[in-house]
Protein backbone atom coordinates (compact mmCIF):
# COMPACT_ATOMS: atom_id res chain seq x y z
CA UNK A 1 0.00 0.00 0.00
CA UNK A 2 2.89 2.38 0.76
CA UNK A 3 4.83 1.49 -2.07
CA UNK A 4 1.69 2.32 -4.61
CA UNK A 5 0.80 5.58 -2.97
CA UNK A 6 4.74 6.48 -3.32
CA UNK A 7 4.31 5.39 -6.94
CA UNK A 8 1.42 7.65 -7.15
CA UNK A 9 2.98 11.02 -5.50
CA UNK A 10 5.72 10.47 -7.90
CA UNK A 11 3.55 10.61 -10.93
CA UNK A 12 2.10 13.50 -9.94
CA UNK A 13 5.15 15.34 -9.49
CA UNK A 14 6.33 14.07 -12.76
CA UNK A 15 3.25 15.29 -14.62
CA UNK A 16 3.70 18.69 -12.94
CA UNK A 17 6.82 19.14 -14.03
CA UNK A 18 5.85 18.19 -17.16
CA UNK A 19 3.45 20.57 -17.18
CA UNK A 20 5.45 23.21 -15.91
CA UNK A 21 7.94 22.47 -18.91
CA UNK A 22 4.93 22.46 -21.42
CA UNK A 23 4.09 25.97 -20.51
CA UNK A 24 7.48 27.45 -20.15
CA UNK A 25 8.29 25.80 -23.99
CA UNK A 26 4.56 27.56 -25.11
CA UNK A 27 5.97 30.61 -22.84
CA UNK A 28 9.30 31.25 -24.94
CA UNK A 29 7.14 30.34 -28.27
CA UNK A 30 5.11 33.32 -27.65
CA UNK A 31 7.98 35.57 -26.63
CA UNK A 32 9.85 34.38 -29.62
CA UNK A 33 7.01 35.66 -31.79
CA UNK A 34 6.47 39.00 -29.75
CA UNK A 35 10.08 39.70 -30.04
CA UNK A 36 10.29 38.28 -34.08
CA UNK A 37 6.99 40.42 -34.98
CA UNK A 38 8.14 43.65 -33.13
CA UNK A 39 11.30 43.52 -35.38
CA UNK A 40 9.62 43.06 -38.30
CA UNK A 41 7.30 45.78 -37.36
CA UNK A 42 10.29 48.12 -36.70
CA UNK A 43 11.63 47.39 -40.05
CA UNK A 44 8.35 48.46 -41.75
CA UNK A 45 7.92 51.14 -39.70
CA UNK A 46 11.31 52.66 -40.09
CA UNK A 47 11.12 51.93 -44.34
CA UNK A 48 7.88 54.21 -44.35
CA UNK A 49 8.92 56.58 -42.14
CA UNK A 50 12.54 57.88 -42.65
CA UNK A 51 13.87 60.93 -40.63
CA UNK A 52 17.25 61.74 -38.61
CA UNK A 53 17.04 61.74 -35.27
CA UNK A 54 16.49 65.34 -33.48
CA UNK A 55 19.27 65.15 -31.00
CA UNK A 56 23.18 65.20 -31.31
CA UNK A 57 24.20 60.83 -31.16
CA UNK A 58 27.54 61.37 -32.25
CA UNK A 59 30.35 60.26 -29.74
CA UNK A 60 34.04 61.79 -29.27
CA UNK A 61 37.42 61.97 -27.37
CA UNK A 62 38.16 64.80 -25.81
CA UNK A 63 42.05 66.60 -25.97
CA UNK A 64 42.64 69.46 -24.08
CA UNK A 65 43.43 72.64 -26.01
CA UNK A 66 44.92 74.77 -22.96
CA UNK A 67 45.72 75.09 -19.35
CA UNK A 68 46.27 78.04 -17.30
CA UNK A 69 49.45 78.44 -15.32
CA UNK A 70 47.69 77.44 -12.17
CA UNK A 71 45.96 74.50 -13.74
CA UNK A 72 42.49 75.98 -12.79
CA UNK A 73 41.54 76.76 -16.20
CA UNK A 74 41.49 73.72 -18.78
CA UNK A 75 39.69 73.86 -22.20
CA UNK A 76 38.97 70.62 -23.85
CA UNK A 77 37.83 70.29 -27.18
CA UNK A 78 35.91 66.80 -28.52
CA UNK A 79 37.87 64.68 -31.58
CA UNK A 80 38.11 61.80 -32.62
CA UNK A 81 33.95 61.28 -33.72
CA UNK A 82 32.37 58.19 -33.57
CA UNK A 83 29.18 58.77 -36.09
CA UNK A 84 26.15 57.35 -34.59
CA UNK A 85 23.81 57.41 -37.39
CA UNK A 86 19.79 57.47 -37.33
CA UNK A 87 20.34 53.91 -39.19
CA UNK A 88 22.94 52.79 -36.67
CA UNK A 89 20.26 53.31 -33.92
CA UNK A 90 17.21 51.35 -36.20
CA UNK A 91 19.45 49.25 -36.56
CA UNK A 92 21.08 48.19 -32.91
CA UNK A 93 17.06 48.67 -32.25
CA UNK A 94 15.86 45.86 -34.77
CA UNK A 95 19.03 43.28 -34.07
CA UNK A 96 18.11 43.48 -29.76
CA UNK A 97 14.66 41.78 -30.87
CA UNK A 98 15.93 39.69 -33.19
CA UNK A 99 18.90 38.47 -30.93
CA UNK A 100 16.44 37.97 -28.21
CA UNK A 101 13.66 36.33 -30.71
CA UNK A 102 15.64 33.70 -31.78
CA UNK A 103 17.24 32.77 -28.04
CA UNK A 104 13.50 31.96 -27.40
CA UNK A 105 13.03 30.03 -29.86
CA UNK A 106 16.31 28.18 -29.35
CA UNK A 107 14.91 27.24 -25.52
CA UNK A 108 11.57 25.93 -27.30
CA UNK A 109 13.40 23.56 -29.12
CA UNK A 110 15.81 22.89 -26.81
CA UNK A 111 16.20 19.61 -24.14
CA UNK A 112 19.55 21.38 -22.25
CA UNK A 113 17.54 24.52 -21.82
CA UNK A 114 15.03 22.00 -20.09
CA UNK A 115 18.11 20.53 -18.53
CA UNK A 116 19.10 23.46 -17.21
CA UNK A 117 15.84 24.84 -15.95
CA UNK A 118 15.43 21.52 -13.85
CA UNK A 119 19.29 22.31 -12.19
CA UNK A 120 17.88 25.77 -11.07
CA UNK A 121 19.90 28.02 -13.72
CA UNK A 122 19.99 29.07 -17.25
CA UNK A 123 23.43 30.50 -18.10
CA UNK A 124 22.32 30.67 -21.83
CA UNK A 125 20.14 33.64 -20.32
CA UNK A 126 22.92 35.56 -18.91
CA UNK A 127 25.08 35.67 -22.13
CA UNK A 128 21.98 36.63 -24.00
CA UNK A 129 21.78 39.56 -21.23
CA UNK A 130 25.69 40.51 -21.53
CA UNK A 131 24.72 41.24 -25.20
CA UNK A 132 21.35 42.42 -26.04
CA UNK A 133 21.34 44.77 -22.33
CA UNK A 134 24.44 45.94 -23.33
CA UNK A 135 23.55 47.09 -26.84
CA UNK A 136 20.33 48.75 -24.86
CA UNK A 137 22.65 50.67 -22.61
CA UNK A 138 24.95 51.48 -25.87
CA UNK A 139 21.83 53.76 -27.20
CA UNK A 140 20.34 54.46 -23.31
CA UNK A 141 23.79 56.68 -22.95
CA UNK A 142 23.97 58.00 -26.22
CA UNK A 143 19.86 59.30 -25.59
CA UNK A 144 21.00 60.85 -22.54
CA UNK A 145 23.46 62.66 -23.29
CA UNK A 146 26.68 60.73 -22.66
CA UNK A 147 29.10 62.08 -25.15
CA UNK A 148 32.37 60.39 -24.38
CA UNK A 149 33.28 57.66 -26.33
CA UNK A 150 35.31 55.64 -23.48
CA UNK A 151 32.71 56.16 -21.16
CA UNK A 152 30.05 54.89 -23.25
CA UNK A 153 32.30 51.67 -24.07
CA UNK A 154 33.21 51.53 -20.07
CA UNK A 155 29.45 51.37 -19.36
CA UNK A 156 28.13 48.64 -21.52
CA UNK A 157 31.44 46.58 -20.44
CA UNK A 158 30.53 47.75 -16.70
CA UNK A 159 26.70 45.80 -17.66
CA UNK A 160 28.21 43.13 -19.16
CA UNK A 161 29.53 42.51 -15.99
CA UNK A 162 26.34 43.26 -14.18
CA UNK A 163 24.93 40.14 -16.27
CA UNK A 164 27.76 38.09 -14.84
CA UNK A 165 26.78 38.45 -11.39
CA UNK A 166 23.50 37.11 -12.32
CA UNK A 167 24.79 34.01 -13.54
CA UNK A 168 27.15 33.49 -10.66
CA UNK A 169 24.14 33.70 -7.94
CA UNK A 170 22.27 31.11 -10.15
CA UNK A 171 24.70 28.84 -10.70
CA UNK A 172 26.45 28.95 -6.94
CA UNK A 173 25.48 26.35 -4.15
CA UNK A 174 27.10 28.18 -1.59
CA UNK A 175 25.17 31.28 -0.45
CA UNK A 176 27.80 33.76 0.72
CA UNK A 177 28.85 33.67 -3.21
CA UNK A 178 24.93 34.08 -3.65
CA UNK A 179 25.22 37.44 -1.36
CA UNK A 180 27.99 38.84 -2.81
CA UNK A 181 27.00 38.11 -6.41
CA UNK A 182 23.49 39.72 -5.41
CA UNK A 183 25.87 43.08 -3.88
CA UNK A 184 27.85 43.05 -6.03
CA UNK A 185 25.45 43.17 -9.31
CA UNK A 186 23.16 45.99 -7.49
CA UNK A 187 26.40 48.21 -7.07
CA UNK A 188 27.22 47.85 -10.69
CA UNK A 189 23.66 49.00 -11.43
CA UNK A 190 23.30 51.88 -9.43
CA UNK A 191 27.00 52.82 -10.81
CA UNK A 192 25.81 52.55 -14.42
CA UNK A 193 22.44 54.45 -14.13
CA UNK A 194 24.37 57.26 -11.92
CA UNK A 195 26.75 57.62 -14.58
CA UNK A 196 23.38 57.95 -17.21
CA UNK A 197 21.38 60.18 -15.20
CA UNK A 198 24.51 62.39 -14.11
CA UNK A 199 25.29 63.55 -17.95
CA UNK A 200 21.52 64.28 -18.62
CA UNK A 201 21.42 66.31 -15.90
CA UNK A 202 24.38 67.86 -17.23
CA UNK A 203 22.15 68.16 -21.21
CA UNK A 204 19.61 69.56 -19.54
CA UNK A 205 21.51 72.51 -18.04
CA UNK A 206 23.81 72.82 -21.35
CA UNK A 207 20.45 73.12 -23.20
CA UNK A 208 18.74 76.01 -20.81
CA UNK A 209 22.20 77.98 -20.65
CA UNK A 210 21.73 77.69 -24.96
CA UNK A 211 18.02 78.88 -24.68
CA UNK A 212 17.23 75.79 -26.06
CA UNK A 213 15.08 72.20 -24.73
CA UNK A 214 16.09 68.62 -24.45
CA UNK A 215 13.32 66.50 -26.95
CA UNK A 216 10.16 66.59 -24.80
CA UNK A 217 9.78 62.59 -25.19
CA UNK A 218 13.50 61.44 -23.98
CA UNK A 219 12.87 62.54 -20.37
CA UNK A 220 9.68 59.57 -20.55
CA UNK A 221 12.46 56.78 -21.28
CA UNK A 222 15.28 56.88 -18.81
CA UNK A 223 13.63 56.64 -15.09
CA UNK A 224 11.11 53.77 -16.38
CA UNK A 225 14.40 51.86 -18.32
CA UNK A 226 16.37 52.11 -14.46
CA UNK A 227 12.82 50.46 -13.10
CA UNK A 228 13.46 47.36 -15.89
CA UNK A 229 16.48 47.15 -15.03
CA UNK A 230 16.31 47.07 -11.35
CA UNK A 231 13.18 44.30 -11.27
CA UNK A 232 15.54 41.77 -12.63
CA UNK A 233 17.78 41.52 -9.52
CA UNK A 234 14.16 42.03 -7.63
CA UNK A 235 13.13 39.10 -9.15
CA UNK A 236 16.93 37.48 -8.09
CA UNK A 237 16.59 38.72 -4.41
CA UNK A 238 12.94 37.31 -4.09
CA UNK A 239 14.15 34.29 -5.31
CA UNK A 240 16.77 34.04 -2.82
CA UNK A 241 14.96 35.23 0.16
CA UNK A 242 11.93 32.82 -1.14
CA UNK A 243 14.61 29.36 -1.42
CA UNK A 244 12.18 27.62 -3.47
CA UNK A 245 13.36 24.59 -5.53
CA UNK A 246 11.16 25.18 -8.00
CA UNK A 247 12.85 27.49 -11.14
CA UNK A 248 10.41 27.66 -13.61
CA UNK A 249 8.19 29.93 -11.78
CA UNK A 250 11.47 33.21 -11.83
CA UNK A 251 12.29 31.74 -15.57
CA UNK A 252 8.82 32.85 -16.45
CA UNK A 253 9.58 35.89 -14.81
CA UNK A 254 12.88 36.86 -16.53
CA UNK A 255 11.14 35.92 -19.77
CA UNK A 256 8.37 38.19 -19.34
CA UNK A 257 10.81 40.88 -17.92
CA UNK A 258 12.88 40.85 -20.85
CA UNK A 259 9.76 41.28 -23.12
CA UNK A 260 8.21 44.42 -21.28
CA UNK A 261 11.84 46.19 -20.84
CA UNK A 262 12.86 45.94 -24.60
CA UNK A 263 9.10 46.25 -25.92
CA UNK A 264 9.03 49.39 -23.75
CA UNK A 265 12.40 50.80 -25.15
CA UNK A 266 11.87 49.81 -28.41
CA UNK A 267 8.95 50.88 -28.96
CA UNK A 268 9.50 54.29 -27.24
CA UNK A 269 12.47 55.40 -28.68
CA UNK A 270 10.93 54.33 -32.25
CA UNK A 271 7.90 56.99 -31.45
CA UNK A 272 10.65 59.54 -30.22
CA UNK A 273 13.04 59.24 -33.42
CA UNK A 274 10.38 59.18 -35.50
CA UNK A 275 7.96 61.97 -33.90
CA UNK A 276 7.84 65.61 -35.41
CA UNK A 277 10.87 67.69 -32.83
CA UNK A 278 9.54 70.86 -31.91
CA UNK A 279 11.62 73.90 -32.91
CA UNK A 280 13.52 74.20 -29.76
CA UNK A 281 14.47 70.47 -29.69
Amino acid sequence: MDYTYKEQMQDEYEQKINQENNNLINLNYGAFALHFLSAIGLIITFSIITKEVSFDTNLWTYEITSISKDNRDINLEPYSYLNVSTLALETILVTIFFLTAFVHLYYARSKFYLEEIARGYNRIRWLEYAITSSLMIFILSILSGVKDFDTVICLCFINATLMSTGYFYETSNIDLTKKISLSIGFVLLFVIWFVIFRNFGYRIKEAKETGRDIPTWVYGVLTPMFFWWTSFGLVAMYQYYKSENNFRKYEKYYIILSYLSKAFMGYYLAYGMLREPNEDD
